[in-house]
């Protein structure tokens, strides 16, 4: 093999890694583009904010009709959740209704307070099942 084909190959071979190395840096460049206008679609409409403003977890201390109350972790205060038919609950993968729920059970409650800033009107509950919530939710 004559010096002028090993020096030939090799700059064939500059060359492909040369484009490689472009494409990839491509490719992740268009990723965050990508997820910065999600983002910023998403910080526009809202649609982020409600989902991690609006959490409420804690221990079922109290069952009432049409709701129930929370023990929050974070504060040492309880909390009142109301639901109505449009809530989402759910244990596991299992849709659930009020009056399946059980004191002592660990929950993640999505929802706003009310306008009079008393009890917390919820979108979808999360209950968890048994003690593997409570290292879990622990704070």
């Amino acid at each position: 093999m004559s010096l002028k084909e090993k020096n030939g190959g090799e700059r064939n071979s500059r060359k492909i890694l040369k484009r490689v190395v472009l494409i990839c840096v491509f490719l992740v460049a268009t990723a965050f583009l990508v997820d910065a206008v999600m983002l910023a679609v998403g910080v526009r409409t809202g649609s982020l904010e409600r989902w991690y403003r609006d959490q409420y977890a804690g221990q079922i201390v109290e069952l009432r009709s049409g709701g129930f109350v929370i023990q929050d972790q974070k504060q040492d205060g309880k909390i009142v959740i109301k639901v109505d038919e449009q809530t989402i609950m759910r244990m596991g993968r299992n849709t659930i209704k009020v009056d399946e729920l059980i004191l002592g059970r660990y929950t993640i409650v999505f929802g706003s307070q009310s306008a009079d800033g008393g009890a917390v009107e919820a979108r979808v509950v999360r209950v968890f099942d048994g003690d593997k919530s409570r290292s879990f939710l622990s704070f």
